[in-house]
């Protein structure tokens, strides 16, 4: 799985650390509006931060938390996996 995926990187230096169930707190004009939980918070050797999902089906939901995510956090790095796609390459920002 992908947990296990990220944790052979980790052991080979290519990953610092990793934060399973990261959450992010969506705020608008100061009022908290909601919170997304990011599967993973990874810190990469190269400096990189980035935010992992594993995603299988996306909901409604999703798609709205995802949208007010990438406005109010338009320079994080945030990568979504699926089973038929997972790119473990480290992310360049």
């Amino acid at each position: 799985d992908y947990a296990f995926q990220l944790d052979i990187l980790r052991k080979a230096g290519i990953i610092k650390q990793i934060e399973p169930q990261f959450t992010i707190p969506l705020i608008v004009n100061g009022s908290p509006i909601c919170k997304h939980v990011v599967d993973f918070k990874v810190w990469w050797s190269n400096g990189v931060t980035s935010w992992e999902e594993v995603k299988g089906r996306q909901t409604n939901e999703y798609k709205i938390k995802l949208k007010l995510l990438k406005a109010l956090y338009p320079k994080e790095v945030y990568r979504i996996h699926t089973k038929e796609s997972s790119d473990l390459s480290m992310p360049i920002k």
